[in-house]
């Protein structure tokens, strides 16, 4: 979000609406500045993605020094006192690493460690996909952190594990609807945000969220 030219802009917004903001973000352009425009417009949180205990596990999947830059702005936030959620995203190449990343988030003094399920939407270049293997650890390893109240683990709401267009959504830059952020370019409401067409109203009323929450998603 902070590359958008209109960021400053609405965090500003936001705060004179008295709307409570979190923000996520891979934390590559926290600044003195971005810090500056937090602290006075009430952001208190922020979710930063780091998907390693380390530059090389990270840097696989994010890129090259991506590590060093978001541990430095990590710190850069807590020095000043803005609370940080840590969030991993479990896959095939770092899930073993589960154990390394709670003692980390505990050295770099964040508020959370938010553990989520990688979810494959695309073919697996990378070679990403969860086994059954990893699964069966995964699920060990939650049993454990379920102790842990400054972790935070996935949710499953219902039997098909996908909330996507029953309780959460995105609102895309063309002011349509999507039933999640995964989806946002395959899947938009019929109908565009505006003073005749509530959120509330297309959420509702939509027909291709209607025809989306039709479906049984496995």
């Amino acid at each position: 979000p902070l590359i958008a030219k209109e960021f400053a802009y609405i965090v500003k917004k936001l705060n004179e609406k008295k709307i409570n903001t979190e923000i996520a973000t891979n934390g590559y352009l926290i600044s003195e500045d971005t810090i500056r425009l937090f602290k006075e417009n009430n952001i208190q949180t922020l979710q930063i993605s780091l998907e390693g205990p380390d530059a090389k596990t990270n840097d696989f999947i994010r890129g090259e020094g991506t590590y060093n830059i978001v541990v430095k702005s990590i710190k850069a936030l807590r020095n000043a006192g803005i609370n940080v959620i840590l969030a991993n995203t479990l896959n095939h190449y770092n899930c073993m690493l589960s154990d390394k990343m709670v003692k980390l988030a505990e050295k770099l003094n964040v508020s959370a460690l938010r553990f989520e399920i990688y979810i494959p939407v695309r073919y697996d270049k990378y070679n990403l996909n969860l086994t059954t293997e990893d699964l069966a650890y995964i699920q060990q390893k939650f049993d454990m952190y379920s102790r842990k109240k400054n972790i935070i683990l996935p949710s499953y709401h219902d039997g098909n594990n996908c909330g996507a267009g029953k309780y959460m959504a995105m609102i895309n830059s063309d002011m349509t609807i999507s039933p999640c952020d995964l989806l946002c370019d395959e899947i938009k409401s019929s109908q565009q945000i505006s003073q005749e067409s509530s959120i509330k109203k297309i959420w509702q009323d939509d027909v291709v969220l209607e025809e989306w929450r039709k479906h049984e998603y496995k």
